[in-house]
């Protein structure tokens, strides 16, 4: 029997999660979808690559960047594709778990430190770019 869905009957809210979840929400699941059309960072992406998950994500903005080749990436516009690649996914056990084993062998998420100092990188190279102009 069909039985519409909505968000709140759909997803409990986090509160509603013991403590132990909490600290992986992404226990239980076999993969996480990102299909954004923008992004600033990429937090959702980084996170799930942290917590060992396999994501399809879109291709759009700073998101390859985050996730470099442990992705399964989309055009954000080609819902065939981002189907193709969530049906793989969900179906293909053996593609799920070498894409995981090579996100758990590879992957190191950038500290916030790390990422601070970066960006302050960039800026300082921004400005001596700036300065030689003038």
């Amino acid at each position: 029997m069909y039985r519409e869905l909505t968000f709140d009957t759909a997803v409990p809210p986090f509160s509603a999660y013991p403590v132990a979840a909490k600290a992986n929400p992404h226990g239980d699941c076999l993969f996480t979808v990102y299909p954004s059309f923008y992004e600033g960072w990429g937090l959702p992406v980084a996170e799930s690559l942290a917590f060992g998950k396999l994501c399809v994500a879109s291709s759009a903005s700073s998101l390859p960047e985050v996730g470099r080749d442990f992705v399964d990436y989309h055009d954000p516009h080609d819902v065939a594709e981002a189907t193709a690649r969530i049906q793989r996914a969900i179906f293909d056990a053996a593609y799920r778990g070498s894409r995981e084993k090579s996100i758990s062998e590879r992957f190191r998420a950038r500290s916030w430190g790390e990422s601070a100092a970066e960006l302050l990188e960039r800026i300082e190279f921004d400005a001596r770019l700036t300065r030689a102009a003038l």
